[in-house]
C-alpha cells in the first residue's frame, strides 16, 4: 500500500468544499479511474485497482471526504475563537482519516483472508494492522496537520 498524497485531498476537499461537494469530487475521482484513467496510485485504472488489495481505501475517500466536510462545515467555527476552529478542523480531518483506516482495514483484511487460506483470523488482524495501517500512522497525522494548516492560513497569521 503506498504513501500517497490522495489522503491530503481528500480531507481538503471535505473542508473547502463542504460535505456535498466534496463528496461529488470524490465520486468523480472515482469515476475517471472506473473509466479507464490512470489516476489511482501508482497510475493504475480500473482494471489493475478493482484486483488490488487497495480498493477498500479508496471507497473510504468518498465517506471521508463527506464526513470531513459535514463535521467542519456544521461546527461552530464562525464563533471568532481560532483555536476552536484549529480544533474542528482537526477533529474534522481525524475523522475523515479514520473512516479511509475503517473501510482499507475491513477489504484488506477480507482480501488477505481470502489469499492466505490457511492463517487464523487473529493473525491476520495483526497482519492486516501491520500492513494497512500501522506503516501511516505518523503520515496520516502530518496530512491532518498540514490540511489544518492550509485551510486557517489566515487565522494563524494574525
Amino acid at each position: 500500500i503506498p504513501i500517497t498524497t490522495q489522503v491530503l485531498t481528500v480531507l481538503l476537499s471535505g473542508l473547502l468544499l463542504g460535505s456535498r461537494w466534496a463528496l461529488a469530487s470524490q465520486t468523480l475521482y472515482i469515476s475517471m479511474g472506473l473509466m479507464g484513467l490512470p489516476v489511482f496510485s501508482e497510475f493504475r485504472n480500473a482494471a489493475l485497482f478493482l484486483t488490488g488489495p487497495t480498493v477498500g481505501y479508496v471507497i473510504g475517500f468518498l465517506a471521508a471526504a463527506f464526513i470531513t466536510g459535514y463535521i467542519y462545515e456544521n461546527s461552530s467555527k464562525n464563533t471568532g475563537n481560532p483555536l476552536r476552529n484549529l480544533f474542528t478542523c482537526f477533529v474534522s480531518c481525524t475523522a475523515g482519516v479514520v473512516l479511509i483506516y475503517l473501510f482499507g482495514f475491513i477489504y484488506l483484511f477480507g482480501y488477505l483472508l481470502t489469499a492466505s487460506g490457511s492463517q487464523s483470523f487473529s493473525t491476520t488482524l495483526i497482519i492486516t494492522w501491520k500492513l494497512g495501517i500501522q506503516p501511516f500512522l505518523i503520515a496520516d497525522l502530518l496530512k491532518i496537520i498540514t490540511a489544518v494548516i492550509i485551510v486557517n492560513l489566515n487565522t494563524i497569521r494574525k
